[in-house]
């Protein structure tokens, strides 16, 4: 019997990629340390993950760094203090 992922087509494989990516992200612990550890799951297009690793790396405020030993992405961010203001 197919996987899943299998009958999934490219463009919904991506959106799935993506919306796990923004919840590891949006999760609460993420935000409070200002930083996530993103891994990539069996099964997902190493197409798509470096499409969304190249994403994030281009944006203003976000470090990435690669492990190249095991392809984990750690991603952190800076977010001013509204005290700063």
């Amino acid at each position: 019997m197919p996987s899943p992922l299998s009958e999934t087509s490219p463009h919904d494989a991506y959106l799935a990629l993506a919306q796990r990516i923004q919840d590891l992200i949006t999760s609460p612990k993420a935000q409070i340390e200002h930083q996530v550890l993103l891994i990539r799951e069996p099964g997902e297009s190493p197409v798509h993950w470096e499409r969304i690793v190249e994403q994030i790396s281009e944006a203003e405020g976000i470090n990435v760094k690669r492990n190249v030993e095991n392809g984990s992405v750690h991603v952190s961010w800076y977010v001013e203090s509204a005290d700063a203001y």
